[in-house]
């Protein structure tokens, strides 16, 4: 593979010591950190100066210290959505405090900019979730248009180990065709597929109005309007000016939004009629 690369062939095979084999430890490091650095300045060239969204997860690794995962998510210069695996740093501690520095310090290696950040998610820990003291309110502090998503994975999550813990009977009967003598009879895939399945939506609904505020459920709703699926059957214009008026008014003046409710009309009447449509 080298020999296809002319500067690694002339500087790795052609002038590097024949003996040498870039096995040790230190110098295996020193070459991943050096692909790591090229592949964060790409996905830095790739975000320019969109906005973005962060994915922070916290853990501790084998030899028990904390380390915290940072996603990114944005909308490159072709219109696309990308998440990319950022970064993982080593933290001391998970509080609210530590993270918010922790993460500012990365972004700003790369040149990211708080104010540039529209939107946080994390797992719902409570140093996270916190209204107050939370890293969500720490961000929002700095840039008002940062709104928090709870993790829908974490969410699921919690679901799933809230039925695993119940202690739930699988024998179950029904009224209509069974009797009280066959009550063993129901299938332990009866009670998989239609039992669990309504405790997990019961507690995610449940979840959903513990975990989500007023302000992001109207945000997600809102959001829905710029679904594309189904030819954008959920396109609402109204719904598009409430997003930009309310939710991203760093971004729209009052004479961006007297543009986009006209540029918003005519696309509602004129793409219907489009053949590309």
């Amino acid at each position: 593979m080298g020999k296809l690369n002319e500067s690694i062939r002339n500087t790795i095979l052609e002038k590097a010591p024949k003996n040498a084999k870039y096995t040790s430890p230190d110098i295996q490091k020193d070459v991943l950190n050096v692909i790591v650095n090229q592949v964060r300045t790409k996905i830095r060239q790739e975000i320019g100066d969109a906005k973005f969204f962060i994915l922070v997860d916290e853990a501790r690794d084998a030899s028990n210290k904390e380390q915290m995962a940072l996603v990114l998510r944005f909308v490159d210069i072709d219109g696309f959505l990308r998440e990319w695996f950022f970064t993982i740093v080593n933290v001391h501690n998970t509080t609210a405090a530590t993270l918010k520095k922790e993460i500012s310090d990365t972004l700003g290696r790369y040149d990211l900019h708080i104010h540039n950040m529209r939107g946080q998610g994390y797992d719902g820990a409570s140093n996270m979730r916190r209204s107050w003291n939370g890293l969500q309110a720490l961000f929002l502090k700095d840039c008002s248009c940062a709104y928090y998503v709870h993790c829908f994975a974490h969410w699921l999550q919690l679901a799933l180990i809230a039925v695993a813990e119940k202690e739930m009977e699988a024998r179950y009967i029904s009224s209509r065709s069974r009797s009280c003598q066959q009550k063993d009879s129901i299938t332990v895939k009866y009670h998989y597929q239609f039992d669990v399945f309504v405790a997990a939506i019961d507690f995610k609904i449940e979840e959903l109005n513990s975990r989500f505020k007023d302000k992001t459920v109207e945000l997600l709703k809102l959001s829905d309007a710029l679904e594309p699926k189904d030819n954008f059957k959920l396109f609402n214009v109204n719904h598009i000016y409430q997003l930009a008026e309310k939710f991203y008014h760093l971004n729209f003046d009052a004479q961006d939004l007297h543009h986009l409710r006209t540029q918003l009309a005519h696309y509602e009447l004129d793409m219907p009629i489009n053949e590309r449509f």
